[in-house]
């Protein structure tokens, strides 16, 4: 009497070029079947999904070949590994097992995942190393409360303020100082300096040229 329990991994290829995954493990008398798109994950970081499908019975364990129809439909059938694994807790939201074949080894951990349907499960490998493998939600980290604290607005002394600095006047700002200022003295006289000075020129010519035309004339 085999007291061992076995699994199996097929590749399924279709007419069309594309592959689908199985893994199927012993169970009751039956092979359990989750289809994984993506085939079995080699890091134990990956994540990959397995839809629940129906099972296979025992006589199934060599089978493989050309298929025309049925549940994997028209393609090639082909055994990519097979062995026994052990089963470390089967529960109803999640399997923990150990697989021991040619090609794939290790510890596995299937997680039902119920956002994506009601037969739609995570499989990943376990990190030794992990307390807890294979968990969907990480638990939450309770922070304890901050005590309440007053703000008090503080005001600084006058001395820490910093003295306004103060640029140094350019020739562009000399200049426009001096036009602001004649412009100032021209609203309080009416005329600018530069005005007295032209009529007080004006004055002087005028005269010098009254005394030229006197002098030739008489």
């Amino acid at each position: 009497m085999r007291t061992t329990v076995r699994f199996l991994i097929h590749q399924h290829k279709s007419n069309s070029g594309q592959l689908k995954y199985y893994l199927r493990l012993e169970r009751d008398g039956a092979f359990k079947g989750w289809a994984i798109p993506k085939g079995m994950p080699k890091e134990w970081k990956t994540r990959h999904l397995a839809i629940q499908v129906g099972g296979l019975k025992l006589n199934k364990f060599d089978s493989e070949g050309k298929v025309e129809r049925g549940k994997f439909g028209p393609g090639i059938i082909t055994i990519l590994d097979r062995g026994e694994y052990r089963v470390r807790s089967w529960g109803d939201d999640k399997i923990i097992f150990d697989l021991s074949g040619s090609r794939v080894k290790g510890s596995f951990a299937l997680v039902l995942f119920p956002k994506a349907g009601p037969l739609h499960w995570l499989l990943g490998q376990i990190n030794e190393e992990s307390v807890a493998p294979l968990n969907v939600q990480k638990p939450a980290v309770i922070s304890k409360k901050p005590e309440k604290t007053t703000l008090v607005h503080q005001v600084k002394p006058r001395s820490e303020y910093s003295k306004p600095t103060t640029r140094k006047p350019t020739r562009k700002r000399k200049a426009k100082v001096r036009f602001l200022k004649r412009k100032k003295s021209s609203y309080k006289t009416g005329y600018t300096s530069e005005d007295w000075l032209f009529f007080l020129a004006f004055l002087i010519g005028g005269a010098i040229l009254l005394v030229v035309l006197v002098f030739l004339f008489y």
